[in-house]
């Protein structure tokens, strides 16, 4: 197996983040994402699927999340990867940061659907 390194998250980051690719690719890509996450990178894996989340489903510069539009299949599926990835990010001991914690907490706190059809 080889060594995390940082530009394998970049690379994966930016294949997570490409429309043009299939989101099966892309959903794969969000979970190998969680191997890079781990204390000796500094956690950048995390890093960069809490971007690529703020990117895709937050309000512009705020950690706010947008209501849900189930009308585009792929977007969904593409949440529920990164959500489901952030999820498994643990430190040495084999628990959740606080930053994980933190951020699935603040999604859960503000998800407002109030604007979806019924």
């Amino acid at each position: 197996m080889q060594k995390a390194h940082p530009l394998g998250s970049t690379i994966l980051v930016r294949t997570l983040m490409d429309r043009r690719y299939f989101h099966g690719i892309r959903t794969i890509a969000a979970q190998i994402l969680t191997k890079q996450a781990i204390e000796d990178l500094d956690y950048i894996g995390f890093y960069h699927l809490e971007k690529a989340f703020q990117e895709f489903f937050c309000l512009a510069d705020s950690p706010m999340t947008r209501s849900n539009d189930f009308s585009d299949r792929t977007a969904y599926y593409i949440q529920c990867a990164i959500v489901k990835a952030i999820a498994k990010v643990r430190d040495s001991n084999g628990k959740a940061p606080f930053r994980v914690k933190r951020f699935l907490f603040d999604k859960l706190k503000f998800n407002d659907n109030s604007n979806n059809e019924v």
